[in-house]
C-alpha cells in the first residue's frame, strides 16, 4: 500500500508542478487541478485520469502546435511569438514562490495524512483510523490550502530577505522577486521541488521489498482493498507510460520503468519527469512547440524529417 501512495505523490507532485508552467496557464484542468485531484481521489480513480487529466495535456500539448503552426498573433492563450507561452520561458514556473509552496504542500498535505493512515493502530474501539482514512481522502484540499497559503507568506517577505533563487537584479542594482523561474536549471531548487516524492518512493520500496518476506496477517476485506487499489493504479501507471510513450518516444519510457523498478514507482514518475524536460531545448535554434515536439526554426512546416524508434507520436 505504501507504494501506491508514494506513486500517488509523484503524480500529485508532478501535477502540481506542470499547474504552475506558464505554458500551461490556459488550460483550466491544468492550472487548477484541485477539483479534479478531488474526483480522483473520491470518485474516479483510473477513470479520472484516463479521461480527464491526460487528455488535458494532449488537448494542450496541441493547442501549442497548432498555434505554432498557424501563426497566430493575436488571442488570450498565445499572443505571438514574444510570448514566454511560445519562447525560451514557456516551461517557466509562473511563480518562483512554487520551489518552496509545492513541496510543502505535498509533505503536510498529502505525505503526512498518507503516513498516519498507513501506520496509526487499526483498533475496532477507537475511531482513530476511520478518522484518519477520511482525512487523507480530502488531501487534494489540504494540499490546495498550504499551497496558497506558502504562497501568501512568501509574498509578503521583502525581496531583499529572499535567497538569490527567488529574485533577479535589475540595472539599477535594485533587487525584485523574480517573475518567473526555470526549474530544471537550478539543481538545489530541483532537489527540494522533488526530493519528498523521491525519498518516500523509496523508503516505501524498501518496506514493500521487506514485507515480501514477512508473513500477511492482514484481514481479508483490507487485502480485498488493497488488491483493488493496486489494480487501480497499475492501470494508471499504465495510462502514464503511454502518455510519455507518445510525447517523448520509447527512451523515456525505458528511464521512467527502470527507476521504478529500482527506486519505486513514485521516484520513477519524478525522475523521468525531469528527464522529460531535456526535450524541451531552450536553443532559440530550436522551435519548442510542445514537450517532446521539436524541430529546427529552420524547417518548414509542411517538411518532415525520416522517422525512428525514438520519434515521439505527438508532433508538429
Amino acid at each position: 500500500m505504501s507504494g501506491v501512495l508514494s506513486f500517488v505523490g509523484g503524480l500529485l507532485t508532478v501535477s502540481m508542478v506542470e499547474s504552475s508552467r506558464i505554458c500551461n496557464q490556459p488550460n483550466i484542468l491544468i492550472a487548477y487541478p484541485t477539483g479534479a485531484w478531488l474526483i480522483f481521489n473520491l470518485v474516479g480513480g483510473a477513470l479520472v485520469w484516463e479521461l480527464v487529466i491526460i487528455p488535458a495535456f494532449f488537448k494542450r500539448s496541441r493547442e501549442i502546435i497548432l498555434a505554432r503552426r498557424s501563426g497566430i498573433t493575436g488571442g488570450a492563450d498565445l499572443s505571438g511569438p514574444t510570448d514566454p507561452n511560445f519562447g525560451q520561458a514557456m516551461r517557466h514556473l509562473d511563480k518562483v514562490a512554487e520551489i518552496v509552496a509545492i513541496p510543502l504542500a505535498v509533505g503536510i498535505g498529502y505525505v503526512l495524512p498518507s503516513a498516519l493512515m498507513v501506520f496509526l493502530p487499526d483498533n475496532r474501539n477507537d475511531l482513530t483510523k476511520p478518522i484518519s482514512i477520511i482525512v487523507w481522502l480530502l488531501f487534494p484540499v489540504w494540499v490546495s490550502l498550504i499551497r496558497q497559503a506558502a504562497h501568501k507568506i512568501i509574498v509578503t517577505i521583502p525581496a531583499k530577505y529572499l535567497p538569490s533563487t527567488f529574485t533577479t537584479t535589475d540595472e539599477s542594482d535594485t533587487t525584485t522577486v523574480a517573475k518567473s523561474f526555470h526549474l530544471e536549471s537550478n539543481p538545489l531548487s530541483l532537489g527540494m521541488m522533488y526530493g519528498i516524492p523521491i525519498l518516500t518512493s523509496v523508503l516505501s520500496h524498501g518496506l514493500f521489498i521487506y514485507s515480501l518476506f514477512q508473513t500477511d496477517d492482514r484481514k481479508e476485506m483490507t487485502r480485498a482493498t488493497i488488491k483493488f487499489v493496486v489494480i487501480n493504479m497499475f492501470f494508471i501507471g499504465l495510462t502514464t507510460l503511454y502518455w510519455i510513450f507518445v510525447e517523448t518516444g520509447w527512451r523515456l519510457t525505458a528511464v521512467m520503468i527502470v527507476a521504478s523498478l529500482v527506486f519505486g514507482p513514485g521516484a520513477g514518475i519524478c525522475i523521468g519527469w525531469i528527464y522529460r524536460e531535456s526535450t524541451v531545448d531552450p536553443d532559440r535554434s530550436v522551435t519548442v512547440v510542445a514537450v517532446g515536439a521539436r524541430r529546427a526554426s529552420g524547417q518548414r512546416d509542411g517538411s518532415s524529417s525520416p522517422a525512428s524508434e525514438e520519434t515521439p507520436l505527438l508532433r508538429a
